[in-house]
């Protein structure tokens, strides 16, 4: 990602939210022009993993580490709005739907983890409104449209959960192997598909030795993936026999993300 001598160190996320992007490093938010790649501001948060655009507000959830933060975003930059501590915890990450922000947390200080929801719908103070009680090992959520909440977690797998309550999801199926530790989910709406990668399982079996998956894309009938050392591209017309089509090394390869209505 060009930045103009000011790059970030290992990117852990990039969150696309025309006519800015935003470049996640683990201790920095870094916001771009879209059009250009022009710096226009950063903040530090220390242990920035994940966000998630709220366009309607034009306000940045950031997770990671022990916090939740909001963060306002417009021509003059970047501006903390409100904050939530999370200590002693390890948050993953997040998706906005309404006025709740869903929060994958992998360990807390009960020596397992749950799915948070954080009430957002007052910027300058977020809540924790509800800790879901059956999600240990959550590591990644996702929507899989308005209703639908996707998670996966080393205690039930991949969970598709019902947001007719968005304070209190609704389990309504699961599958019965363990994730554990996945490192990367995407949702296709369309197919109504969820790629989940993982280390130990997993229907692609291609993969590099000795480096777990950092990054997936679905686009279409394809399906992209990264590594540090590698990136491929799948044709996943038959999920359960995908084809694969691209494979180049990328040293230093991370997560995916669409910019400009392409794949990167």
């Amino acid at each position: 990602v060009a930045s103009f001598g000011l790059a970030p160190g290992n990117v852990t996320r990039v969150v696309d939210a025309d006519p800015w992007y935003f470049v996640l490093d683990g201790r920095v938010v870094w916001m771009h022009l879209t059009g250009t790649g022009e710096l226009v501001d950063h903040a530090v948060l220390p242990g920035a993993y994940d966000a998630a655009w709220d366009a309607g507000r034009s306000v940045l959830v950031v997770a990671g580490g022990e916090s939740v933060s909001v963060l306002s975003a417009g021509d003059s930059g970047l501006t903390v709005r409100g904050f939530l501590a999370a200590p002693r915890d390890e948050l993953m990450r997040v998706v906005v739907s309404g006025d709740y922000a869903y929060v994958a947390n992998r360990y807390n200080r009960n020596g397992d983890s749950r799915l948070w929801v954080v009430n957002v719908a007052d910027v300058s103070a977020p809540v924790l409104a509800h800790r879901e009680g059956t999600l240990r090992g959550t590591t990644d959520v996702a929507l899989l449209d308005a209703e639908h909440l996707v998670t996966v977690s080393s205690s039930i797998g991949l969970a598709v959960y019902s947001l007719s309550n968005p304070e209190h999801p609704f389990l309504l199926s699961f599958t019965d192997y363990r994730t554990w530790p996945s490192t990367a989910l995407e949702v296709d709406p369309e197919r109504r598909r969820a790629y989940v990668a993982v280390l130990r399982v997993g229907t692609i079996t291609d993969r590099t030795p000795n480096q777990a998956t950092l990054g997936l894309l679905a686009d279409g009938d394809d399906l992209w993936t990264t590594d540090l050392i590698r990136v491929r591209r799948f044709d996943v017309r038959l999920p359960d026999d995908p084809i694969r089509h691209v494979y180049q090394a990328e040293r230093g390869a991370g997560p995916l993300v669409r910019l400009g209505g392409a794949p990167a």
